[in-house]
């Protein structure tokens, strides 16, 4: 990693090896970057190294203690996203979701039709709200939900269709995963469950039958 000249000046002395000193540094607050160096500087009996420290192992304990912040936050995030999207589910009154670059389809029934919708052929989920759909089936897969909570995706078109990077071909089914990827001729979909409206969605169609 190249320094740039305020950084050489931080970093040099005399002999050309580096000492530390308590400056600015960039993308750290001076609180962390205080409390880094003090762990750097002290031998496991608590005292201060006497030697200098080198430019590249300190950069290389800021870079980890970078990557470590980089994925608690990417975590954080993921996990933000995840409960917003369950939210969604919840507020549709659906127990799962389709959705592309594009477009969103929530999914309230246990069997939903995938396809090209056009005047003579009607579909659940138009896929055709991604553009450019005229290489897919006006028919092109069937997601269901069977009585145990599963969800399949079965290919009913011509085309083969893409989970996970799993090939399914014409008459094939799958199981399908929370947050697993469907790719359908080049356009990438992801899938989304709640499954505590899909536990609900069950025990509703359960007491229905039972009446």
């Amino acid at each position: 990693m190249d320094l740039d000249p305020e950084e050489q000046d931080l970093f040099s002395n005399d002999q050309g090896s580096a000492h530390i000193c308590f400056l600015p540094i960039h993308h750290f607050s001076v609180l962390v970057f205080t409390h880094l160096l003090s762990n750097l500087f002290q031998k496991p009996n608590g005292s201060p190294f006497s030697q200098s420290l080198t430019v590249s192992s300190l950069f290389s304990h800021v870079l980890r203690y970078q990557q470590e912040e980089t994925k608690t936050a990417i975590l954080r995030m993921e996990q933000s996203a995840h409960a917003y999207t369950q939210r969604a589910i919840a507020s549709h009154g659906a127990f799962a979701v389709l959705y592309g670059r594009y477009s969103k389809h929530y999914i309230k029934k246990s069997e939903v039709l995938l396809g090209r919708g056009t005047e003579d052929t009607s579909v659940d989920i138009d896929l055709s709200r991604e553009g450019r759909a005229n290489k897919i089936s006006r028919r092109q897969a069937i997601i269901s939900l069977d009585e145990s909570g599963c969800f399949h995706l079965k290919n009913v078109g011509k085309f083969s269709i893409s989970v996970n990077d799993k090939e399914i071909t014409h008459g094939q089914s799958l199981n399908l995963t929370p947050s697993c990827l469907i790719e359908i001729r080049g356009k990438p979909f992801v899938f989304e469950i709640n499954q505590s409206c899909v536990k609900r969605h069950l025990n509703r169609a359960t007491t229905k039958e039972l009446k």
